[in-house]
Order: structure tokens, then sequence, then C-alpha cells
């Protein structure tokens, strides 16, 4: 209501000038907050230290490269106390006048001149008259912004986990980075089969740990179940993660494939599970190795057909899969679901899940994974290795109502790959309906690789 009252008083209606701009000072404090709470972008490009220098204890030689950690010095609670509250207030010019030089950098700390980002002005005088314009129109329940908070829904099996601002965006990140270790709370007795755990190791020799269910003592094939990002062996558990999942269970597809005559690999990929630890995760690059260990594994196997591999994979899993053929040859029969380019992926769940300023901190993601030595996310491209799996007939399968992937994408991968299916539309209202494929079209699982493999 301060805020409405100064408009009313300096710009009650008409065009909005720069002179009504700079006579609204509360107006401003607002614009700041706003670029503070609601960082811009996590980080700064990079740079090169020029001169040796000593920050926080830590020396840092000069040649190195070097980014600004723009929404960590925007968090930081002995300059901005109580940092996840949103007070418009510290930026009253005594408070604002106090600030250290370098803690409020929405736009970067460099001369306007130059190493400073030129749009400042332009997203100075639009938040002005963004928010101008909304005050003059509309009204809404004042409220301060939750914190973070857990509640479980009641949509199916789902469990909502609402986090809020800095502790959304670390445990996300951490997420994409290290991975989750969802605990292992049923085994494939629980689907009435015999089973053995097993432990063989990636190409790079991470070790890696999962369940062989045989279909009998005679050779056969054999399907690999290569599971998505933060799973396990048994697919997903619903409620461990900052936004909306739902569980996925491999069991049923793993009881008919049995029941057809085909041996079963569950494991799991490095950084999940009860498998090693390789940071960071890459959705597909580097997890092709753990790919391509588990079928260099069956094929020492007596009572598997190493001509005779296939292999279930969904999301990073797929992609993983894809990533993993062309150095695993051959693997007769791959169904893909769901896979994605991941700068795409990233973009998309970013907007839903942390908001519209989400795709720039999926932007710097780049950054980090530079930093960590790791490929970029920017330049993951599933399409390269699916126009490399030779004779691997290859099933597609895309839910309809994905927020977080694209069927065109998934078009495009079956259209480069040479022994293409195409792709099953399979009807859905979310990205984790869409996984529900592998446990609501058991008999389609089966039949496709009855016919291939």
């Amino acid at each position: 209501e301060r805020a409405r009252a100064e408009v009313r008083a300096i710009a009650p209606d008409g065009d909005i000038t720069m002179d009504q701009v700079e006579r609204m000072p509360y107006l401003e404090s607002i614009s700041k907050e706003l670029r503070r709470y609601f960082a811009m972008n996590s980080a700064t490009f990079f740079g090169r230290v020029k001169e040796e220098i000593e920050v926080g204890g830590y020396r840092i030689p000069a040649g190195w490269a070097a980014a600004g950690g723009i929404h960590v010095n925007m968090r930081n609670p002995d300059v901005f106390p109580d940092p996840d509250t949103f007070d418009p207030d510290r930026f009253e010019p005594a408070r604002e006048s106090a600030l250290p030089p370098g803690s409020y950098v929405p736009h970067g700390d460099g001369q306007a001149t130059h190493h400073r980002c030129p749009g400042e002005n332009i997203v100075t005088v639009a938040v002005a008259q963004y928010l101008t314009v909304l005050l003059r129109r509309l009204e809404w329940p004042q409220r301060r912004l939750p914190r973070a908070r857990t509640r479980t829904g009641r949509r199916r099996d789902m469990t909502i986990v609402e986090e809020r601002g800095l502790t959304k965006l670390r445990h996300l990140t951490a997420l994409m980075v290290s991975g989750d270790r969802q605990p292992l709370t049923r085994t494939p007795a629980d689907a009435g089969l015999a089973f053995d755990s097993v432990a063989f190791e990636s190409t790079d020799g991470v070790d890696l740990r999962g369940w062989f269910v045989p279909a009998g003592e005679r050779t056969g094939p054999v399907v690999v179940f290569v599971h998505g990002w933060l799973w396990n062996r048994l697919g997903n558990t619903a409620g461990r993660v900052p936004f909306r999942d739902a569980s996925v269970d491999f069991l049923p597809a793993t009881r008919a494939l049995h029941d057809a005559g085909f041996h079963v690999l569950l494991f799991e990929l490095a950084n999940h599970g009860e498998s090693g630890r390789r940071p960071p995760l890459t959705f597909g690059r580097w997890e092709a190795r753990d790919f391509i260990g588990a079928v260099r594994y069956l094929r020492t196997r007596d009572d598997v057909d190493d001509d005779r591999i296939g292999a279930l994979g969904t999301s990073a899993g797929a992609n993983t899969v894809m990533y993993g053929i062309p150095d695993a040859p051959p693997v007769r029969a791959f169904l893909a679901v769901q896979p994605t380019r991941l700068a795409v992926f990233n973009r998309h769940f970013s907007r839903d899940v942390l908001g519209p300023m989400g795709p720039a901190e999926a932007w710097s993601m780049d950054l980090l994974y530079a930093m960590l030595g790791a490929p970029l996310p920017s330049r993951h491209n599933p399409a390269v290795p699916a126009a490399q799996l030779g004779d691997t007939v290859v099933q597609y399968v895309q839910g309809t109502g994905d927020p977080w992937g694209e069927m065109g994408i998934v078009k495009e991968f079956s259209s480069v790959t040479p022994h293409s299916l195409g792709v099953v539309e399979f009807p859905s209202t979310g990205r984790y309906e869409g996984y529900q494929y592998v446990s609501e079209r058991v008999d389609d699982v089966v039949s496709f690789f009855v016919e291939n493999l």
C-alpha cells in the first residue's frame, strides 16, 4: 500500500515519464530488492585473474579463470540480514549507502562503460514501469513471501516438497551435479522373482551394483533396465525432490519379461543407489561407461546369449543407452522412453520449477560444468549417437503432455536413427506420467522385445 500511495501521488495515470520514475524512491527500493531476491543470473561470465589475490583465505593465482557469484553475494546474511525475506527497506538511502562495495551486484560490479551489464538501465526503467502499471490497476492480498515448507499432496502417490529461494536453488544444483541415493525399499522377491545380487565395474573403474533376475538356467536373451535421473534400479519413489514427481515401478515389466523368457538386469548408474561415485552427472555422456560395463558383464555370463542383449532406458537412462550402444555392439533392441536434449530439458524444467528467471540459472550450469572439467550441458546432443546406433532396432516413446521435454526432439532422434520404429505418442499430463508407459503398457514392452530380440 505504501508503494501504491506513492504511485497514485506521482504517476496516477497516463504515460509514465522519467521525471515521475525518479520521484518514486520507494518504488526504486522495491525494484532493487526484486533484483536482489530474484537474481537474474547466478554468476558472471568467466574473466581472467590479472594479479594474484587472496579471497577468504584462499590464494588465487594470476591467469586463473574466475566468475563472480551474483546470487551468493546477494544472499550473504552478513550483508543482507535475513536474506530470504523480501524487504525493500534494505535500500532506504542510509542503509544502502552502508552496503560494502561489490555486495549488490544484479548487473555485475564493473564500470558501466565496459565490465557491466549493458542492459542495466533498460531493466531499471522497465521494472519501474511494470510496477507502476500493476499498482495502478491491480490489488492482491498483502502477505510475506513464504519460507521453505513441506506438505504432502493427495494426487496419486505424489509428495510435493516446497522449497524456495536459495534453499531450493542449492538443493536442485546438488541434485543436478551429484544425484541422489534412493534407498532400496523392495527387491524382485516382492514380485515373486528369484534374483542374484551382482557387482561389476564401469569402463572407468566405478563400482556398480545391481540385481540379475534369471528366466531359467538355459542360455537366453537379456534386457538391461537403465534408470532415469535421481532414481534407482527399482525405478523412482516419489517425494524425495523439491518438485512434483511420481513413483515409477520397474518390477511389473521385470516380471512380465521374466515370464516371457528374458533374463533381466536391474542396476544403478554411478552416483545413484548403491553404486560408486563419479561426479558430476552428465546425463548420458559419462554414464554410457556404466551401460557399457553392464553389457560387458553380461557377456561373461554363461546363461546370457551375448548376441541377444536389449535395453530399456528412461529419460537420462535412455540418453545413456544411446551414448553407450555404439561402443558396446551388438545391442539388438532398445526401448527409449522420453530421451531428451539436456539444454532444452533444463530450460523447461528450470522455468517450471524455479520461475521466470529459471532459464538464466539453467544457462549458468555451463559455467559450473566447465569448472568441473565435465561435458557442457549446452553441448549435450543425443542425436549424434542416435545416428550411430547401427543395426539396433529402436522404439522411441514420448508423453504427449510432457512440460519439460519436447515431442519434436524425440522425433528428431527417431529420424536420424538407422533402424527406428518411430515414436509412440503416449497420452500423459506430465513428465512423470509419460514414464508410466513402462508399467502401464507392459504387454507392449514385452512384445517389442519378443519381436526384436
